[in-house]
């Protein structure tokens, strides 16, 4: 709760998306921008506000990315200034009073930084180069052939490493890759092809063969057996491709009765057409036996890849028909034989993926596929480097003194520890706490560790999880010095606490409801409280217009409208009630939403008028009309806006005081210079 308000005093800020800005621009970077940075826009107080500062806190609180702060007008970037102005004025109150080393204020930044240096340490050490990575990887698509050589998860791997190796020979003694595949691949479906996969990018395949295949040269084998959790592979590279994507149509022809030539000279015909400038769609709409793609002119979808398929829905293209349409260029057409038939094929239009198109999408898969493990690998070296050790005769005497085929579900699998053992050292690492048996101990007995098994590999892999956030504390606690951004992000939460403790004192504890003020503000504006009409009301519902029309004419003719809905009305619940719904408004009834729209008054019948699933006659028994409301009355509507006066006068005030203690200087030339820069762009 707290933190939410933290950020809701921050936010203060986000009132500049009302700032008018001009229209939106390319992203661009003005000349000579590297002297825009350090220029200081304005100072309050001790603090220099610079161009660069304010541009960063512009794009973070608006998410606006790639835009400059020079992009705005010269009103729109003074105003977006005062408030930030207002925003430091406040920060620089808070920490004159001494706020900052406050205990709860202090236990809150601390919990704070715990949270956020884990992300950001595996952020940066793991993701960020991971996601660059297969950002890199991804500009190419790859065509490979493997062989698999299964390994015995029950024993040792050494015969299918030894199978992998003789594959090696054979291939360099020239047997070809494909006959190989076939005979001696473990991957069957694979085999059958001669090994040859479909064409994959970055985050496709197993780890250990993508690190490989992108090391390759089209043609090229990898030399050394390339072991994974489901055997040995080899694995050679076909081809290497640029990653692109392409929309395409096509017309397809039936073969009948397998005559092959006919469909082919008819294609032959229409490809005559469309060279003479013919149009393909309709071509396509009278010819293709494709209806889904006839009624589209041809056109097969979405934007479609070799590697991905197509983006829009989990389908892949025949490779007969893919590689066809690979080979063509932009524009061109080309003819191709399936199992479906003969296609004529025209490819449309090209595009190149870029970062920014598929930076998230590749974090999230990262994060999916290879971030566990690549955060385990990383402890594990920094375990290493801190030369981190399980005291073998501690942990045995551990396991001697328990049992091991219980969990703890059993309270009290730990009595049977001896006393004298708790205070044993049991995991030690350079520069952090030694963990003893007790601590293990009172660990297990933690919610995260119930019904844990008392197996040596469970209790080691205990230890392990119970030492991981001092090892994480240990790896994170220079990251102010190593990422100023980080120090940065701290800065920014800090200032956003203190902004609301001192916000809390000087605002918020002080918007007491206040009578005198509130009846002042109601006499002025008490034209605009207004209670909404009222509608007595009774109903005839039926679900047959006829039934409805003929009603009407008995009510026309004097018949007694109770009388008539206690014996036709089809609302449940409604004959013994004779139809009278009471008093209703338009704010909380469509009955009585239908009476404004009539404008009825008292007395009126309305309808027959369609109504739900049928039709609705109603008599209005009476009618209030709008009044102006009491000033008790009208409390409701207006408390918030005499709130939020008199939050803004309580800030006015305050902010007034602070620019007396904090001197505030704006840089009116600097701001000149920057919108002429922008404008000689």
């Amino acid at each position: 709760m707290l933190r939410a308000r933290i950020w809701q005093s921050v936010l203060v800020l986000l009132v500049i998306s009302s700032v008018p800005v001009l229209a939106q621009k390319s992203p661009r970077t003005p000349k000579r921008a590297e002297s825009l940075e350090q220029l200081v826009l304005a100072t309050v107080g001790p603090e220099k506000i610079t161009y660069a500062q304010l541009e960063r806190v512009y794009r973070r609180n608006l998410n606006r990315q790639g835009v400059r702060l020079s992009e705005l007008s010269r009103d729109s970037l003074e105003s977006f200034l005062r408030l930030y102005i207002n925003y430091r004025l406040k920060v620089l109150d808070a920490l004159s009073r001494g706020l900052e080393q406050d205990s709860a204020i202090r236990a809150e930044l601390e919990q704070n930084r715990r949270v956020v240096a884990e992300s950001f340490l595996f952020d940066k050490k793991l993701v960020e180069p991971a996601v660059e990575e297969l950002l890199r990887r991804r500009q190419w698509e790859l065509k490979l052939a493997i062989m698999l050589f299964s390994r015995d998860f029950e024993q040792d791997t050494s015969e299918a490493y030894q199978r992998a190796l003789r594959a090696l020979e054979l291939l360099r003694q020239g047997v070809p890759f494909e006959q190989l595949a076939r005979d001696s691949s473990d991957d069957r479906e694979t085999a059958s092809r001669g090994g040859v996969l479909p064409y994959i990018t970055g985050g496709m395949i197993l780890r250990p063969i993508e690190d490989v295949a992108y090391r390759l040269k089209p043609g090229e084998v990898f030399p050394q057996p390339i072991r994974t959790r489901y055997g040995y592979f080899i694995v050679k590279l076909l081809a290497r491709e640029p990653r692109v994507a392409v929309r395409a149509r096509h017309i397809l022809l039936p073969i009948v009765e397998g005559d092959t030539a006919a469909a082919l000279a008819k294609a032959d015909s229409l490809m005559e057409l469309l060279r003479a400038g013919a149009d393909f769609a309709e071509l396509a709409r009278q010819h293709s036996i494709d209806k889904v793609t006839a009624e589209r002119g041809g056109e097969l979808g979405s934007w479609y890849s070799r590697s991905l398929g197509f983006e829009t829905i989990q389908s892949r293209l025949l490779p007969e028909f893919e590689d066809a349409l690979f080979r063509l260029r932009d524009g061109e057409l080309g003819t191709v034989i399936t199992a479906f038939g003969v296609h004529i094929i025209r490819r449309d239009s090209t595009k190149r993926y870029t970062a920014e198109e598929e930076r998230e999408t590749l974090r999230r898969l990262y994060r999916r596929l290879y971030y566990d493990e690549d955060r385990e690998r990383f402890l594990d070296s920094l375990r290493a480097v801190l030369q981190c050790r399980l005291e073998e005769s501690a942990f045995a005497a551990l396991l001697a003194a328990v049992d091991t085929t219980k969990t703890t579900f059993d309270t009290a699998w730990a009595a049977a520890v001896p006393r004298e053992l708790l205070s044993q050292p049991l995991y030690r690492c350079q520069n952090l706490p030694t963990v003893t048996v007790g601590q293990l101990l009172d660990s297990l007995a933690q919610p995260a560790f119930r019904g844990y098994p008392l197996k040596a590999a469970s209790l080691r892999q205990a230890v392990r999880r119970i030492t991981t956030p001092a090892l994480i504390a240990y790896a994170t606690r220079n990251l102010e010095k190593e990422y100023p951004e980080f120090a940065q992000m701290l800065k920014d939460f800090r200032d956003g606490l203190l902004l609301f403790r001192v916000e809390e004192r000087e605002v918020w504890s002080k918007l007491i409801f206040d009578t005198l003020r509130a009846r002042a503000y109601y006499d002025s504006t008490r034209h605009r409280y207004l209670t909404e009409p009222v509608y007595d009301i009774s109903e005839i519902y039926v679900l047959s217009d006829s039934l409805a029309r003929a009603l009407r004419q008995r009510l026309d003719a004097g018949a007694d409208f109770a009388e008539l809905a206690q014996q036709y009305t089809q609302r449940p619940g409604y004959r013994e009630r004779k139809g009278h719904w009471g008093r209703l408004t338009p704010k909380h009834s469509k009955l009585a939403q239908l009476a404004e729209q009539q404008q009825a008054r008292a007395g009126d019948i309305l309808g027959p008028l369609p109504y739900e699933q049928g039709f609705v006659l109603l008599r209005i028994n009476a009618y209030e009309p709008p009044r102006q409301k009491s000033f008790e009355e009208a409390i409701p509507d207006f408390a918030a806006a005499v709130q939020e006066q008199l939050q803004q006068e309580l800030t006015e005030r305050w902010l007034q005081r602070l620019r007396e203690r904090f001197p505030v200087s704006i840089n009116t030339a600097a701001l000149q210079r920057i919108t002429r820069s922008a404008r000689r762009q």
